[in-house]
């Protein structure tokens, strides 16, 4: 009994949430006067001229990490744009051995379906 007036309880609000209509509008009203509210307008009048407009820090061309990443960009283009990160692939190892096994059996599988959906 107890949980049907509690869903009777929560029907009534959502019929009361439907109904009501929400003339007010929510948060802290802008002062188009603030030091921000002016500054967002001169950056908005820069971008409508064409003025590209710089973002966050400046970056340091000389750091560490700016060297990483233009050796990185190095590499890449040096290897058709893929970069090869990590401890490289044993193709003689136990666990290489026994997925090509498998993906030598998946594809004979495949062709063999292959052949009985042609034949038929």
């Amino acid at each position: 009994m107890n949980n049907e007036v509690k869903k009777a309880m929560a029907a009534m609000k959502k019929q009361e949430v439907k109904t009501a209509e929400v003339t007010t509008t929510l948060g802290r009203p802008v002062d188009p006067n603030s030091t921000r509210q002016q500054l967002l307008a001169l950056k908005e009048q820069l971008k409508e001229a064409g003025v590209e407009i710089k973002r966050g820090r400046p970056v340091d061309s000389s750091s560490e990490r700016q060297k990483r990443l233009r050796e990185l960009e190095e590499r890449k283009a040096a290897n058709g744009g893929v970069v090869q990160r990590g401890r490289p692939v044993d193709p003689n190892s136990d666990r290489q051995v026994k997925l090509q096994e498998q993906l030598a059996k998946l594809q004979a599988r495949l062709v063999a379906a292959q052949q009985n959906n042609t034949g038929e």
